[in-house]
C-alpha cells in the first residue's frame, strides 16, 4: 500500500472513531436539511426512490408555502425521514 493510501485510511479510521461521540454531543440539534439530505444520499441510508420522493415532498412544500414557511417543515421532514437511518449506517460502519 502506498503512503498516501495508508494515510488516507488512517484519517478515515480516525474520523469514523470520532463520529459516534459527535452524534452523542450534537444529536438531533443538527437542523441543516441540505447537509442531512446529502449525507443520507452518500451513505445510502435510504433508497434512491425514497430519497427522490423526499426531495419532491420538500420541493412541493416550498412551492405551496414559500421558502420562509416551508424551511422549518422541510428540514423536519428530512430529519424525520433520514437522521436515525443515517446514524445507524454510520455507527454500523464504525463497528466494523
Amino acid at each position: 500500500m502506498c503512503a498516501w493510501a495508508a494515510s488516507t485510511r488512517d484519517m478515515q479510521r480516525q474520523t469514523m472513531d470520532f463520529l459516534p461521540r459527535l452524534f452523542q454531543v450534537f444529536g438531533k440539534t443538527i437542523r441543516c436539511g441540505e447537509l442531512i439530505l446529502w449525507m443520507t444520499g452518500v451513505s445510502q441510508a435510504v433508497s434512491t426512490e425514497e430519497l427522490q420522493k423526499l426531495v419532491d415532498d420538500v420541493l412541493r412544500l416550498h412551492n405551496e408555502l414559500g421558502y420562509d414557511r416551508a424551511y422549518v417543515q422541510g428540514n423536519q421532514l428530512i430529519q424525520d425521514t433520514c437522521f436515525d437511518r443515517m446514524i445507524e449506517v454510520v455507527l454500523k460502519n464504525t463497528a466494523e
